[in-house]
Protein backbone atom coordinates (compact mmCIF):
# COMPACT_ATOMS: atom_id res chain seq x y z
CA UNK A 1 0.00 0.00 0.00
CA UNK A 2 1.14 3.44 -0.72
CA UNK A 3 -0.52 6.14 1.63
CA UNK A 4 -3.89 3.74 1.72
CA UNK A 5 -4.13 3.60 -2.23
CA UNK A 6 -4.17 -0.28 -3.24
CA UNK A 7 -0.41 -0.61 -5.83
CA UNK A 8 -0.68 -2.51 -9.18
CA UNK A 9 3.13 -2.02 -10.19
CA UNK A 10 6.65 -1.18 -8.97
CA UNK A 11 9.72 -0.74 -11.03
CA UNK A 12 12.83 0.09 -10.31
CA UNK A 13 16.53 -0.78 -11.75
CA UNK A 14 19.63 -2.23 -11.22
CA UNK A 15 21.64 0.36 -11.52
CA UNK A 16 19.72 3.05 -10.09
CA UNK A 17 18.51 3.92 -6.53
CA UNK A 18 15.03 5.44 -7.01
CA UNK A 19 11.33 3.88 -7.50
CA UNK A 20 8.35 4.37 -9.27
CA UNK A 21 4.94 2.97 -8.24
CA UNK A 22 1.38 3.03 -10.28
CA UNK A 23 -2.15 2.50 -8.36
CA UNK A 24 -4.89 0.73 -9.52
CA UNK A 25 -6.27 4.79 -10.25
CA UNK A 26 -3.48 5.53 -12.64
CA UNK A 27 -1.88 7.59 -10.04
CA UNK A 28 2.31 8.17 -9.57
CA UNK A 29 4.76 8.03 -7.24
CA UNK A 30 8.35 8.34 -7.00
CA UNK A 31 10.91 8.29 -4.10
CA UNK A 32 14.76 7.56 -3.66
CA UNK A 33 17.96 9.15 -4.94
CA UNK A 34 17.02 12.55 -6.96
CA UNK A 35 19.62 12.86 -9.05
CA UNK A 36 19.49 14.06 -12.37
CA UNK A 37 15.78 14.87 -11.68
CA UNK A 38 14.74 11.19 -12.49
CA UNK A 39 12.08 11.76 -9.65
CA UNK A 40 9.78 13.99 -11.96
CA UNK A 41 9.19 16.40 -8.91
CA UNK A 42 10.77 19.41 -10.65
CA UNK A 43 14.54 19.37 -8.63
CA UNK A 44 16.85 16.95 -7.49
CA UNK A 45 16.45 16.58 -3.92
CA UNK A 46 16.47 12.81 -2.39
CA UNK A 47 12.34 11.77 -1.32
CA UNK A 48 12.22 9.18 1.59
CA UNK A 49 8.85 8.55 1.30
CA UNK A 50 6.13 8.02 -2.10
CA UNK A 51 5.30 10.93 -3.58
CA UNK A 52 2.33 11.79 -5.91
CA UNK A 53 4.09 13.24 -9.21
CA UNK A 54 1.87 16.07 -9.58
CA UNK A 55 3.23 16.84 -13.32
CA UNK A 56 0.59 13.62 -14.30
CA UNK A 57 -2.17 15.13 -12.00
CA UNK A 58 -5.27 14.42 -14.02
CA UNK A 59 -3.41 11.85 -16.70
CA UNK A 60 -3.82 7.88 -16.00
CA UNK A 61 -0.43 6.21 -16.35
CA UNK A 62 -0.20 2.55 -16.91
CA UNK A 63 2.99 1.71 -17.17
CA UNK A 64 6.16 3.03 -16.18
CA UNK A 65 10.25 1.80 -15.81
CA UNK A 66 12.99 3.38 -14.18
CA UNK A 67 16.80 3.70 -15.80
CA UNK A 68 19.83 4.21 -13.68
CA UNK A 69 19.49 8.02 -14.10
CA UNK A 70 16.16 8.80 -16.17
CA UNK A 71 12.54 7.18 -15.82
CA UNK A 72 9.48 6.78 -18.32
CA UNK A 73 5.51 6.48 -18.43
CA UNK A 74 3.19 5.39 -20.11
CA UNK A 75 -0.57 6.67 -20.31
CA UNK A 76 -3.78 5.27 -20.88
CA UNK A 77 -3.98 6.75 -24.70
CA UNK A 78 -0.40 5.38 -25.51
CA UNK A 79 1.48 8.40 -24.76
CA UNK A 80 5.02 8.33 -23.76
CA UNK A 81 6.54 10.74 -21.14
CA UNK A 82 10.38 10.58 -20.08
CA UNK A 83 12.41 12.66 -17.63
CA UNK A 84 15.33 12.60 -15.89
CA UNK A 85 19.42 12.96 -17.28
CA UNK A 86 18.94 13.90 -20.96
CA UNK A 87 22.81 13.19 -22.09
CA UNK A 88 23.13 11.20 -24.69
CA UNK A 89 19.66 12.18 -26.13
CA UNK A 90 18.13 9.32 -24.03
CA UNK A 91 14.65 10.98 -22.91
CA UNK A 92 13.77 11.06 -26.83
CA UNK A 93 13.11 15.12 -27.06
CA UNK A 94 15.66 15.62 -29.57
CA UNK A 95 18.43 17.32 -27.47
CA UNK A 96 20.45 16.28 -24.70
CA UNK A 97 18.78 18.51 -21.71
CA UNK A 98 17.93 17.65 -18.33
CA UNK A 99 14.07 17.09 -17.42
CA UNK A 100 12.82 17.70 -14.05
CA UNK A 101 9.22 16.75 -14.73
CA UNK A 102 7.80 14.32 -17.08
CA UNK A 103 7.72 15.46 -20.29
CA UNK A 104 5.82 13.73 -23.29
CA UNK A 105 8.03 11.89 -26.30
CA UNK A 106 6.38 14.12 -29.53
CA UNK A 107 8.35 11.88 -32.08
CA UNK A 108 5.82 9.29 -30.65
CA UNK A 109 2.92 11.44 -30.80
CA UNK A 110 -0.18 9.69 -32.40
CA UNK A 111 1.57 5.90 -31.42
CA UNK A 112 -0.03 4.07 -29.04
CA UNK A 113 2.79 2.71 -27.24
CA UNK A 114 2.31 -0.52 -25.46
CA UNK A 115 5.98 -1.09 -23.88
CA UNK A 116 8.85 0.84 -22.43
CA UNK A 117 12.34 0.29 -21.32
CA UNK A 118 15.26 2.42 -19.79
CA UNK A 119 19.05 1.64 -19.49
CA UNK A 120 22.03 2.18 -16.84
CA UNK A 121 24.34 4.18 -17.19
CA UNK A 122 24.91 3.66 -21.10
CA UNK A 123 21.94 5.77 -21.28
CA UNK A 124 19.55 4.46 -24.05
CA UNK A 125 15.57 3.83 -24.43
CA UNK A 126 13.34 1.05 -26.06
CA UNK A 127 9.77 1.51 -26.80
CA UNK A 128 7.22 -0.33 -28.43
CA UNK A 129 3.54 0.13 -30.19
CA UNK A 130 1.83 -2.72 -31.60
CA UNK A 131 4.17 -3.65 -34.35
CA UNK A 132 6.62 -1.57 -34.17
CA UNK A 133 9.89 -1.08 -31.92
CA UNK A 134 11.58 2.30 -31.19
CA UNK A 135 15.19 2.78 -29.95
CA UNK A 136 17.26 5.67 -29.39
CA UNK A 137 19.98 7.64 -27.11
CA UNK A 138 23.40 6.20 -26.84
CA UNK A 139 24.22 3.48 -29.37
CA UNK A 140 27.30 1.99 -28.38
CA UNK A 141 27.79 -1.58 -29.55
CA UNK A 142 24.58 -1.69 -31.60
CA UNK A 143 22.47 -1.47 -28.95
CA UNK A 144 19.89 0.49 -30.65
CA UNK A 145 19.34 -2.56 -33.04
CA UNK A 146 19.98 -0.39 -36.81
CA UNK A 147 22.99 -2.03 -37.89
CA UNK A 148 25.41 0.76 -36.34
CA UNK A 149 26.84 2.44 -33.53
CA UNK A 150 25.28 5.72 -34.22
CA UNK A 151 22.93 6.97 -30.66
CA UNK A 152 20.06 9.04 -31.66
CA UNK A 153 17.98 11.98 -29.74
CA UNK A 154 14.92 10.84 -31.17
CA UNK A 155 12.69 7.12 -31.63
CA UNK A 156 13.71 5.92 -34.58
CA UNK A 157 12.26 2.01 -35.79
CA UNK A 158 13.77 -0.77 -35.19
CA UNK A 159 13.18 -2.13 -39.02
CA UNK A 160 14.42 -5.26 -38.05
CA UNK A 161 11.76 -6.03 -35.56
CA UNK A 162 8.33 -5.02 -37.34
CA UNK A 163 5.23 -6.39 -37.03
CA UNK A 164 6.71 -9.40 -34.75
CA UNK A 165 4.47 -8.20 -32.07
CA UNK A 166 6.90 -7.23 -29.17
CA UNK A 167 5.07 -7.28 -26.23
CA UNK A 168 8.26 -6.36 -23.46
CA UNK A 169 11.24 -4.85 -23.69
CA UNK A 170 14.15 -4.43 -21.53
CA UNK A 171 17.71 -2.97 -21.08
CA UNK A 172 21.02 -4.77 -19.77
CA UNK A 173 24.27 -3.01 -19.48
CA UNK A 174 25.46 -2.20 -22.92
CA UNK A 175 22.62 -4.61 -24.26
CA UNK A 176 18.82 -5.02 -25.32
CA UNK A 177 15.95 -7.67 -25.21
CA UNK A 178 13.11 -8.10 -26.91
CA UNK A 179 9.64 -10.56 -26.21
CA UNK A 180 7.14 -11.33 -29.03
CA UNK A 181 3.65 -11.82 -28.01
CA UNK A 182 2.88 -13.82 -31.24
CA UNK A 183 5.63 -17.02 -30.77
CA UNK A 184 7.08 -16.25 -27.66
CA UNK A 185 10.61 -15.76 -29.13
CA UNK A 186 13.56 -13.46 -27.60
CA UNK A 187 15.61 -11.13 -29.52
CA UNK A 188 18.89 -9.49 -27.91
CA UNK A 189 21.40 -7.30 -29.56
CA UNK A 190 24.04 -5.24 -27.80
CA UNK A 191 27.48 -5.62 -26.30
CA UNK A 192 28.06 -9.64 -26.57
CA UNK A 193 30.91 -10.04 -23.78
CA UNK A 194 30.26 -12.41 -20.67
CA UNK A 195 27.59 -14.41 -23.30
CA UNK A 196 25.06 -11.87 -22.27
CA UNK A 197 23.15 -12.31 -25.46
CA UNK A 198 22.20 -15.91 -25.03
CA UNK A 199 24.15 -16.52 -28.71
CA UNK A 200 26.86 -18.92 -26.83
CA UNK A 201 29.17 -16.78 -28.14
CA UNK A 202 30.60 -13.29 -26.97
CA UNK A 203 30.54 -10.96 -30.39
CA UNK A 204 28.88 -8.26 -30.17
CA UNK A 205 25.26 -8.18 -32.31
CA UNK A 206 24.32 -4.93 -34.16
CA UNK A 207 20.92 -6.07 -35.14
CA UNK A 208 18.16 -8.16 -33.04
CA UNK A 209 19.45 -11.93 -33.02
CA UNK A 210 16.56 -14.97 -31.84
CA UNK A 211 17.85 -16.41 -28.83
CA UNK A 212 17.99 -19.85 -30.25
CA UNK A 213 19.80 -23.57 -28.67
CA UNK A 214 16.73 -24.70 -25.81
CA UNK A 215 14.66 -22.17 -26.65
CA UNK A 216 14.24 -22.86 -30.04
CA UNK A 217 11.14 -24.72 -30.06
CA UNK A 218 9.65 -23.14 -26.64
CA UNK A 219 7.02 -20.50 -26.03
CA UNK A 220 8.53 -18.01 -23.67
CA UNK A 221 6.36 -15.77 -21.54
CA UNK A 222 8.50 -13.72 -20.10
CA UNK A 223 11.94 -12.26 -19.78
CA UNK A 224 14.12 -10.32 -17.03
CA UNK A 225 17.64 -9.25 -17.41
CA UNK A 226 20.48 -7.76 -14.81
CA UNK A 227 23.63 -5.86 -15.86
CA UNK A 228 24.92 -9.06 -17.53
CA UNK A 229 22.52 -11.88 -17.38
CA UNK A 230 19.34 -12.91 -18.39
CA UNK A 231 16.00 -15.15 -17.05
CA UNK A 232 13.63 -15.94 -18.53
CA UNK A 233 10.32 -18.25 -18.27
CA UNK A 234 8.04 -20.71 -20.75
CA UNK A 235 4.95 -21.52 -21.04
CA UNK A 236 5.70 -25.16 -19.40
CA UNK A 237 7.23 -23.61 -16.44
CA UNK A 238 10.56 -23.58 -17.05
CA UNK A 239 13.33 -21.63 -16.14
CA UNK A 240 16.05 -20.20 -18.08
CA UNK A 241 19.04 -18.55 -17.87
CA UNK A 242 22.72 -17.19 -19.10
CA UNK A 243 25.13 -14.85 -18.83
CA UNK A 244 27.90 -13.67 -16.11
CA UNK A 245 27.86 -15.81 -13.92
CA UNK A 246 30.51 -14.61 -11.04
CA UNK A 247 28.18 -14.44 -8.47
CA UNK A 248 25.86 -17.54 -9.05
CA UNK A 249 23.33 -15.30 -10.49
CA UNK A 250 22.51 -17.67 -13.20
CA UNK A 251 21.62 -20.22 -10.41
CA UNK A 252 23.25 -23.36 -11.59
CA UNK A 253 25.84 -23.90 -8.20
CA UNK A 254 28.83 -22.36 -9.73
CA UNK A 255 30.59 -18.89 -10.93
CA UNK A 256 31.18 -19.89 -14.72
CA UNK A 257 29.86 -17.94 -17.36
CA UNK A 258 27.01 -19.60 -19.17
CA UNK A 259 27.56 -19.11 -22.93
CA UNK A 260 23.72 -19.42 -24.03
CA UNK A 261 19.76 -20.44 -22.50
CA UNK A 262 20.36 -23.71 -19.56
CA UNK A 263 17.54 -24.89 -17.92
CA UNK A 264 17.78 -23.64 -13.72
CA UNK A 265 17.07 -26.93 -11.96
Amino acid sequence: MVLGIVVSKVACHSGGKHCLALTNNGEMYSWGEGDDGKLGHGGTANVDTPRFVDAMKGKRVVDAECGSSHSACILDDGSLYTWGKGRYGRLGHNDYETQYKPKQVMALKGEKIVAVACGSGDAHSLAASKETVFSWGDGDYGKLGRGGNEGSKVPKRVDSLSGKGVVKLMCGSQFSIALTTKNGHIYTWGKGDYYRLGHADDSHQRLPKRVMGPLANKIVVDVACGSLHCVCCTSNGQVFTWGDNDEGQIGNDSVTPVQGPQVCE
